[in-house]
Protein backbone atom coordinates (compact mmCIF):
# COMPACT_ATOMS: atom_id res chain seq x y z
CA UNK A 1 0.00 0.00 0.00
CA UNK A 2 1.20 3.60 -1.06
CA UNK A 3 2.06 5.73 1.90
CA UNK A 4 -1.12 8.28 2.23
CA UNK A 5 1.73 11.32 1.61
CA UNK A 6 3.55 12.24 -1.28
CA UNK A 7 6.27 14.47 -1.91
CA UNK A 8 7.13 15.12 -5.59
CA UNK A 9 10.78 17.40 -6.60
CA UNK A 10 10.49 18.47 -10.55
CA UNK A 11 13.32 19.66 -11.42
CA UNK A 12 16.56 18.83 -14.22
CA UNK A 13 19.56 19.10 -12.29
CA UNK A 14 21.58 19.94 -15.10
CA UNK A 15 19.77 23.30 -15.64
CA UNK A 16 20.62 24.90 -12.39
CA UNK A 17 18.01 26.23 -10.49
CA UNK A 18 15.55 24.30 -12.47
CA UNK A 19 16.71 21.47 -10.20
CA UNK A 20 15.43 23.02 -7.05
CA UNK A 21 12.56 20.68 -6.51
CA UNK A 22 14.93 17.89 -6.55
CA UNK A 23 17.17 19.78 -4.00
CA UNK A 24 14.57 20.22 -1.55
CA UNK A 25 14.03 16.51 -1.78
CA UNK A 26 17.54 15.47 -0.95
CA UNK A 27 17.01 17.89 2.08
CA UNK A 28 13.43 15.82 3.00
CA UNK A 29 15.52 12.76 3.28
CA UNK A 30 17.84 13.28 5.72
CA UNK A 31 15.11 14.32 7.77
CA UNK A 32 13.92 10.52 7.43
CA UNK A 33 9.76 10.86 7.75
CA UNK A 34 8.01 8.04 8.11
CA UNK A 35 5.27 7.00 5.82
CA UNK A 36 5.76 9.83 3.13
CA UNK A 37 7.12 8.96 -0.29
CA UNK A 38 9.24 11.17 -2.20
CA UNK A 39 9.36 11.06 -5.84
CA UNK A 40 11.52 12.67 -8.28
CA UNK A 41 9.85 13.27 -11.29
CA UNK A 42 12.47 14.91 -13.49
CA UNK A 43 11.75 17.90 -16.15
CA UNK A 44 8.21 17.25 -16.69
CA UNK A 45 5.07 16.90 -14.82
CA UNK A 46 3.31 14.00 -17.42
CA UNK A 47 3.03 11.36 -15.04
CA UNK A 48 1.89 12.89 -11.66
CA UNK A 49 -1.85 12.14 -11.99
CA UNK A 50 -0.05 8.34 -11.61
CA UNK A 51 2.14 9.62 -8.76
CA UNK A 52 -0.35 11.29 -6.83
CA UNK A 53 -4.22 10.18 -7.22
CA UNK A 54 -5.81 8.60 -4.16
CA UNK A 55 -3.02 10.10 -1.79
CA UNK A 56 -4.76 12.01 1.69
CA UNK A 57 -1.81 14.66 0.50
CA UNK A 58 0.60 15.71 -2.58
CA UNK A 59 3.16 18.13 -2.38
CA UNK A 60 5.12 19.38 -5.34
CA UNK A 61 8.03 21.37 -5.04
CA UNK A 62 8.93 23.02 -8.43
CA UNK A 63 10.95 25.77 -10.38
CA UNK A 64 9.16 29.43 -11.53
CA UNK A 65 10.59 32.11 -14.26
CA UNK A 66 8.59 34.86 -13.71
CA UNK A 67 10.92 37.76 -12.72
CA UNK A 68 10.57 38.03 -9.26
CA UNK A 69 13.36 37.91 -6.89
CA UNK A 70 15.36 34.85 -7.14
CA UNK A 71 14.40 32.56 -4.34
CA UNK A 72 11.07 34.23 -3.59
CA UNK A 73 8.70 31.28 -2.54
CA UNK A 74 5.20 31.01 -3.40
CA UNK A 75 2.85 28.45 -1.75
CA UNK A 76 -0.55 27.47 -3.53
CA UNK A 77 -3.08 25.55 -2.92
CA UNK A 78 -5.10 24.37 -6.86
CA UNK A 79 -8.33 23.90 -5.40
CA UNK A 80 -8.30 26.56 -2.75
CA UNK A 81 -6.42 29.02 -5.21
CA UNK A 82 -5.45 29.49 -9.28
CA UNK A 83 -2.23 28.18 -10.21
CA UNK A 84 -0.78 30.84 -11.96
CA UNK A 85 -0.09 29.51 -15.44
CA UNK A 86 2.83 31.53 -15.74
CA UNK A 87 4.48 30.40 -13.01
CA UNK A 88 4.45 26.62 -14.28
CA UNK A 89 5.22 26.41 -18.04
CA UNK A 90 4.62 23.42 -20.21
CA UNK A 91 6.94 22.73 -23.28
CA UNK A 92 6.65 21.24 -26.64
CA UNK A 93 6.97 17.91 -25.78
CA UNK A 94 5.64 17.59 -22.21
CA UNK A 95 2.61 18.74 -19.82
CA UNK A 96 3.46 21.15 -17.37
CA UNK A 97 2.46 21.65 -13.48
CA UNK A 98 -1.04 23.34 -14.64
CA UNK A 99 -1.92 20.92 -17.50
CA UNK A 100 -1.49 18.24 -15.05
CA UNK A 101 -3.38 19.85 -12.64
CA UNK A 102 -6.61 20.78 -15.03
CA UNK A 103 -6.24 17.00 -16.60
CA UNK A 104 -6.36 15.47 -13.29
CA UNK A 105 -9.39 17.47 -11.84
CA UNK A 106 -10.63 16.37 -15.28
CA UNK A 107 -10.43 12.87 -15.07
CA UNK A 108 -10.91 12.58 -11.71
CA UNK A 109 -7.51 11.64 -10.38
CA UNK A 110 -6.66 14.26 -8.05
CA UNK A 111 -5.08 14.18 -4.63
CA UNK A 112 -7.47 15.10 -1.60
CA UNK A 113 -5.16 18.17 -0.61
CA UNK A 114 -2.64 19.45 -3.46
CA UNK A 115 0.47 21.93 -2.37
CA UNK A 116 2.34 23.27 -5.07
CA UNK A 117 5.53 25.45 -3.67
CA UNK A 118 7.12 27.33 -6.47
CA UNK A 119 10.95 28.72 -6.00
CA UNK A 120 11.86 31.40 -8.22
CA UNK A 121 15.13 30.64 -10.16
CA UNK A 122 18.13 32.83 -11.00
CA UNK A 123 19.75 30.90 -13.26
CA UNK A 124 18.05 28.17 -15.74
CA UNK A 125 21.16 27.67 -17.99
CA UNK A 126 23.75 24.45 -18.45
CA UNK A 127 24.81 23.14 -15.65
CA UNK A 128 24.77 21.37 -12.12
CA UNK A 129 24.93 23.83 -9.07
CA UNK A 130 21.71 26.06 -7.35
CA UNK A 131 22.06 29.77 -6.95
CA UNK A 132 22.91 30.52 -2.98
CA UNK A 133 19.88 32.10 -2.83
CA UNK A 134 17.73 29.44 -3.96
CA UNK A 135 19.05 27.13 -2.26
CA UNK A 136 18.45 28.76 0.81
CA UNK A 137 14.94 28.71 -0.25
CA UNK A 138 15.38 24.97 -0.51
CA UNK A 139 15.79 24.93 2.68
CA UNK A 140 12.93 27.26 4.18
CA UNK A 141 10.71 25.03 2.03
CA UNK A 142 11.77 21.62 3.08
CA UNK A 143 11.39 23.03 6.63
CA UNK A 144 8.00 24.34 5.89
CA UNK A 145 6.92 21.23 4.89
CA UNK A 146 8.55 18.90 8.03
CA UNK A 147 6.77 21.73 10.31
CA UNK A 148 3.43 21.25 8.29
CA UNK A 149 3.63 17.30 8.49
CA UNK A 150 4.40 17.28 12.12
CA UNK A 151 1.32 19.41 12.65
CA UNK A 152 -1.07 17.20 10.51
CA UNK A 153 0.17 14.18 13.00
CA UNK A 154 -1.41 16.27 15.61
Amino acid sequence: MRPAIVIIGIGNVYRNDDGVGIRTLELLRAAKMPDVELVEAGSGASGLADIWEGREIAIVVDATSSGAAPGAIRRIEPGKDPLPRQLFGSSTHNLGLCEMVELGQAIDRMPKRLIVYGIEGRDFGYGAGISPEVDASAHRVAENIIRMLQEEER
